[in-house]
Order: C-alpha cells, then structure tokens, then sequence
C-alpha cells in the first residue's frame, strides 16, 4: 500500500487554513466587536411653558449605541478653532461612571451670556478595549419642545 505523504499534507494545511478562517470569522471577530461602544452627540434646544412664559434650555446628549459599556467618560466641547473653552459648562460634573448601552445621558449646557455654542465634543471613555478611545464629534442642533 502506497500513501501520497505530499497530497496528504498539502490537504491537511488546506484544511487548517480554512478552520482558522472559520474560528475567526464566527467567533473572534464578533467577540471582538462586543467590546466596542459606539457614542453619539448631539445638541438639544429644550423650549418649554412656564407661569413667567416660554422658556429655553440647551442641553448636550450623549448615547451609547453599545454594545460595550462606556466608562469614565469626560467631554470636552470645542469652539469653531478646535479649541476648547476656558470653563466646562456641563451639569453634572464630569467625569461620567458609566453610560450603559441604548442610556441617553442628557447634560445641561450652561453658556455665559455673548458665549459661542460649541461646533464639536471631544469625547474619551474606556470600553473593553485596551487603550482609552477617543473621539471628536460634530454637534449638531435638535429642537425639541
């Protein structure tokens, strides 16, 4: 009986080949992605009746659109020169614990009179991925009343 080693092994590495594709497309990979968090920003213009008339708030909204958990987030917001204000108008206190999957985290802009609204959000938060991710984000106005 005659046995074709070099057939054998070329079959074999073929086959190894093509079980590390599968190992890594059906699990590694969507392992991998689970560890990501996907953060949105966006502004509010909140208008609403009070006895004294209508009144305004601005509010800055983070989502997280998962499907990691974003922990200790903090925010900067930058003016139309990428820079970033002197004051942190943001209510409340940064930095953030922990913005949970799907959560919408609404935080009050307080801007001194004159003061540009911001153009950008500078966002950093830690997921399950080794470093902290880091991310700058074009505001854009909502109204909602």
């Amino acid at each position: 009986m005659d046995v074709d080693l070099e057939g054998a092994s070329v079959i074999s590495v073929v086959a190894l080949v093509f079980s590390a594709i599968g190992l890594y497309f059906g699990a590694v990979r969507p392992w991998w992605k689970t560890r990501e968090a996907h953060p949105e920003a966006r502004l509010e213009l909140l208008s609403y009746q009070t006895k004294q008339g209508w009144a305004t708030d601005e509010r800055l909204v983070i989502v997280n659109h998962g499907p990691a958990l974003m922990r200790s987030v903090n925010i900067g917001l930058l003016d139309e020169n990428g820079e970033q204000g002197r004051s942190q108008p943001l209510w409340p206190s940064l930095p953030i614990p922990e913005i949970h999957v799907g959560q919408a985290l609404y935080l009050t802009l307080a801007r001194r009179l004159g003061e540009q609204p911001p153009h950008s959000a500078l966002l950093s938060w830690r997921d399950g991925r080794v470093k902290v991710e880091q991310r700058t984000i074009w505001l854009t106005w909502q109204r909602v009343t």
